[in-house]
């Protein structure tokens, strides 16, 4: 018998978008009927099984996809219900998609409910070299470039796409090969951003070690942020959000909250520091909060050079 219900997930976002992009288009071409439902806490199965239901007098079959089942199992009221549903869809025309951002642990029971009577693709992050491969394939570029490329990115693919769009508009003459610093030059944004979004990370992460090797890193990593003309207040709101999402954490983490009950705070921040929660005092956090808004008050109020102020404030912290 055939499979009816398929979970499509991993930590590749890019990669499940565009499954789900292509089938989507290949559901069009096939003159398929298809519900899309978005898989927030507010989804009921009632509207799952109505939509399974809802087939067309014209269409064979109603199709349903799902967007983001969620990495609890039983994040959703439809989870349970769904479980006890899955061996019935076997004796159906229809099918189910769901697309989950993330992973979703094989312990689970919707992962071993639909391992069980349906099928599950995994998608995982590429290596450099394979993501090196597919640039190649695409630009006409050195592999110095190609390599910078996937740095400056950090592997993300969407980031990556979007590169090279921009870039092919350098390969208007065959011959000529996109260098190291045709990126350096074209792709500043996204290494820019990609830094200052690093800073914020590399912060909490000196406030756990709280070591000077620590420290002399984070003052290195700001003075080259500053080099490449990144705006201080870029760097203020990274190191400002990581300290909320530090301090919301640990806040849930008092309540008695688990991992899985923290991801609203962010899966990579969580996945990243759940364990080191009590690395980091929560009133050393405030401090330091309010250092922060006390610079960013000061530079808009014009009391304050915003370079030199906030590099006083990273030498303080």
């Amino acid at each position: 018998m055939s499979k009816r219900i398929f979970l499509i997930h991993g930590e590749n976002d890019y990669l499940i978008y565009k499954d789900l992009k292509d089938r989507k288009k290949e559901f069009e071409k096939n003159n398929i009927e298809f519900h899309e439902l978005q898989g927030s806490k507010s989804l009921q199965f009632s509207q799952i099984y109505e939509s399974l239901a809802s087939t067309s007098f014209f269409a064979a079959s109603s199709n349903v996809i799902i967007r983001d089942l969620g990495e609890r199992n039983s994040i959703y009221p439809f989870v349970e219900e769904l479980i006890d549903f899955i061996p019935k869809i076997e004796s159906q025309e229809n099918e189910i998609f769901i697309y989950h951002r993330g992973k979703i642990a094989k312990n689970t029971k919707i992962y071993k409910a639909i391992d069980k009577y349906g099928e599950i693709k995994e998608y995982f992050n590429p290596k450099d070299e394979e993501t090196i491969s597919v640039i190649k394939k695409s630009l006409n570029i050195e592999e110095g470039a190609a390599k910078l490329l996937v740095e400056y990115s950090n592997g993300n693919l969407f980031s990556i796409k979007s590169e090279i769009k921009k870039l092919t508009n350098l390969n208007y003459k065959s011959d000529y090969k996109i260098t190291s610093e045709d990126i350096e030059k074209y792709c500043v944004k996204m290494r820019n951003s990609n830094e200052v979004w690093g800073i914020g990370k590399n912060f909490i992460d000196t406030l756990i070690e709280d070591t000077n090797g620590s420290r002399l890193v984070l003052i290195e990593e700001f003075e080259n942020n500053i080099k490449n003309e990144v705006e201080p207040m870029q760097i203020l709101y990274s190191l400002y959000n990581y300290v909320l999402s530090f301090i919301k954490m640990k806040r849930l983490i008092k309540k008695g909250k688990g991992f899985r009950e923290c991801l609203s705070v962010g899966y990579f921040f969580v996945k990243d520091f759940f364990n080191k929660s009590d690395s980091v005092d929560e009133k050393r956090l405030y401090e330091i909060n309010s250092l922060l808004l006390e610079y960013e008050y000061q530079v808009k109020s014009g009391l304050i050079d915003d370079v030199n102020g906030l590099r006083k404030v990273i030498l303080s912290l």
